[in-house]
C-alpha cells in the first residue's frame, strides 16, 4: 500500500514533466525561441524567466487542458486563490508543480 506522501511525489513528479512536455511543446512551435535548459528550477516568471507574461498565460492555459486530460480533472491555475498567494506559484516549474498536485489531488477526491 503506497503511503499518501508516496502518491504525492509520484503525480509532483508526473506534473513536473507535464509542465516540462508543454514548454517543450511551446518552444518547438514558437520561431526563434531561446535555447533553455529545463528542470524543476527553470524560472517561468520573474527575474531570468525565459517567458514573456503572454507565453506565461498561454502555458498555463496548455498546463491546464493537459492536467484535465492525463488525470481527468478540470483546474484552474489563473484563480483569485494564486494571485493572491504571497509567493506566485508561477515562479519555477517546481513551485507550479507544487501548487497543483493539491489541485489535482482536490478533483479526484
Amino acid at each position: 500500500m503506497k503511503s499518501e506522501e508516496g502518491i504525492q511525489t509520484g503525480v509532483k513528479s508526473e506534473v513536473v514533466e507535464i509542465i516540462l512536455s508543454v514548454i517543450r511543446e511551446g518552444l518547438k512551435r514558437k520561431e526563434g525561441a531561446p535555447r533553455v535548459d529545463l528542470s524543476g528550477e527553470t524560472r517561468l516568471s520573474g527575474k531570468g524567466a525565459f517567458l514573456d507574461s503572454l507565453a506565461l498565460v498561454q502555458l498555463l492555459i496548455d498546463i491546464e487542458e493537459r492536467v484535465g486530460d492525463h488525470y481527468g480533472v478540470s483546474v484552474a491555475l489563473m484563480d483569485e486563490r494564486a494571485m493572491s498567494e504571497k509567493n506566485s506559484p508561477f515562479i519555477t516549474v517546481s513551485s507550479l508543480a507544487n501548487y497543483l498536485v493539491p489541485l489535482i489531488e482536490k478533483q479526484r477526491g
